[in-house]
């Protein structure tokens, strides 16, 4: 290729313009340091009509341009660079002379020069290149391929691209073996994945340019571990690395709230709490509140996990004295029957409870007690005597009255009658009525808090007797107010308050009287009043005579 002065003269300008902005805009200082060469990649020729019909030349470069920047350690100086100063007719015909190479190796740092020839035969395309030292125009790499169509162009330029970094760069290439523990990571090289290392499986990658590397591990549940590394050309370097595990959090409740927490026997504050840089392990966490139960529990921390606790701690039950004035009171919590006062209650869940007190005769109590926990209350009650009241009245005069108890004794004596609204004891009784000459009486009472227990008296008078004697050796058959009521001889008959006739008669004779009985005495006729006299009757004398007439009229007959 003919070489012209003017094209030099300007690609030297152009160097210098874009080596300047290279350098206004190099940020390598704070980039790690590896060797990356710099290639600026020419365009390639057309060898025949069949490759220059389809361009497949500038196809072709564009192609190694872009697989070379995408997937190699090439720093490809970009076309467009050049463009921008030179047409596209200039820019091809550049010669290669020396002076070209020293001003891109000085201007632009490049390293290698990349060219080549395409050529399409028989429906293949064959590519031919050269990698071009800059520095001694030499060429150090040649390499080709040839293609079956179009459609694989592209895969075949990009495995070119692989080969001439690998032919070229090795020499200045080491290899890294990465091992990771306790647990498999992901690790990265300058910010790219690159594969999964551990103890057992380690990472394996060969081929890295020497220099200097950041590499990053990442694991579930582990610290991110970075760190730099340098890499030696034909040097196998192995890199063991190890993670620590993330701390685990742990938030801990209770309810109620504020209980002071122990870990592993250590204080670590009152509920809620939150402890955040716990190493993995296992954790004894204890509780205490008071007037509440101790409560305690193993709990398992991971790394990187967030780990919570919630107790509901048991409150210390309560106790309750219960004691009533007068003893004895039936004692009820809540409506249940418990016993009697006095009454211990342990146990008592804290908190108000109802609590009724019941005593016969007694006004029954109830109230709130409130128990906290753990604490001892007592309660003493005064209970107030429950009244009803009584009235006892009557027609009659000069009634006793007497009010019994259960067992029968006397609690109150009611002297003068009639009485009105007595206040009495709550209670079941007995109210024994009596008066001379008349029958006692015994009515049964039921008093009810305030009520009215109302009884009209009404007494059944005595009756008075009659004793007789017996009057005479004959029996003497006794008649009262013409009834028959027996043989006299120590009979004793009741009779009504009055006046009665008495009649007595024998075989020999009879008697009547009028005797006045009075209520609950007894009149005794004496035996001499009921003396019969001596002698036959009118009717016994009469049927004697005619017993005789009788016989003197038989004899006369028998005559």
């Amino acid at each position: 290729m003919r070489q012209n002065p003017m094209l030099i003269c300007l690609l030297s300008l152009l160097l210098t313009f874009v080596g300047a902005n290279a350098a206004d805009g190099d940020n390598s200082s704070t980039q790690p340091h590896k060797r990356t060469p710099t290639i600026a990649v020419l365009p390639f020729s057309d060898a025949n009509p069949g490759s220059a019909l389809q361009g497949l030349g500038h196809v072709v470069s564009a192609m190694m341009g872009t697989h070379l920047r995408n997937e190699t350690n090439f720093i490809v100086l970009e076309r467009s660079s050049l463009l921008r100063v030179l047409d596209e007719k200039q820019y091809e015909d550049i010669g290669l002379t020396k002076e070209t190479r020293d001003k891109l190796r000085q201007m632009l740092a490049v390293e290698v020069l990349l060219t080549g020839e395409v050529s399409s035969l028989a429906g293949q395309i064959q590519i031919d290149l050269r990698l071009i030292s800059v520095l001694t125009g030499e060429v150090v790499v040649a390499d080709f391929a040839t293609v079956n169509g179009s459609d694989n162009l592209r895969p075949a330029v990009s495995k070119l691209a692989k080969a001439l970094e690998d032919r070229y760069l090795r020499q200045w290439m080491g290899n890294l073996t990465v091992l990771v523990h306790p647990v498999e990571g992901e690790v990265y090289l300058d910010g790219q994945f690159v594969g999964k290392a551990s103890t057992n499986v380690p990472l394996k990658l060969p081929g890295i340019l020497e220099g200097d590397y950041k590499i990053k591990v990442l694991a579930g549940g582990y610290q991110p571990l970075e760190q730099a590394i340098s890499i030696q050309a034909r040097t196998t370097r192995e890199l063991q690395l190890g993670l620590k595990s993330l701390p685990g959090s742990l938030e801990i409740f209770s309810e109620p709230l504020g209980a002071t927490v122990w870990l592993n026997s250590h204080a670590m504050g009152v509920t809620p709490l939150k402890l955040d840089t716990l190493a993995e392990g296992s954790y004894l966490i204890q509780m205490a509140l008071v007037n509440f139960k101790n409560w305690s529990q193993k709990v398992m921390i991971n790394s990187g996990q967030a780990s919570e606790v919630k107790a509901k701690l048991a409150v210390v039950q309560g106790s309750m004295l219960v004691e009533s004035q007068p003893a004895g009171a039936s004692v009820y919590i809540a409506g249940n029957l418990v016993g009697k006062a006095p009454l211990l209650l342990e146990n008592v869940p804290p908190g108000v409870s109802v609590v009724s007190l019941r005593l016969d005769g007694y006004t029954s109590w109830s109230g709130e007690i409130n128990v906290q926990p753990g604490e001892k209350v007592k309660l003493s009650q005064q209970l107030d005597r429950q009244y009803g009241k009584l009235t006892v009245v009557s027609v009659m005069d000069d009634i006793k009255a007497e009010l019994l108890d259960r067992e029968g004794n006397i609690i109150l004596k009611l002297l003068d009658l009639p009485t009105h609204k007595l206040p009495v004891d709550e209670g079941e009784y007995v109210l024994r009525v009596s008066k001379n000459q008349y029958f006692t009486q015994d009515y049964p009472v039921r008093i009810a808090p305030d009520e009215e227990f109302r009884i009209e008296v009404v007494l059944k008078r005595k009756p008075g007797k009659i004793s007789i004697a017996q009057a005479a050796q004959t029996p003497v058959d006794v008649f009262v107010d013409g009834n028959y009521l027996g043989k006299a001889g120590g009979l004793a008959v009741e009779l009504p308050e009055g006046k009665h006739r008495v009649f007595l008669r024998n075989y020999h004779g009879e008697k009547s009287m009028v005797v006045t009985i009075v209520a609950d005495q007894t009149v005794e006729i004496p035996a001499s009043s009921l003396q019969v006299q001596r002698g036959l009757p009118w009717w016994s004398a009469l049927g004697a005579l005619l017993l005789s007439a009788a016989i003197l009229t038989a004899a006369e007959v028998n005559k």
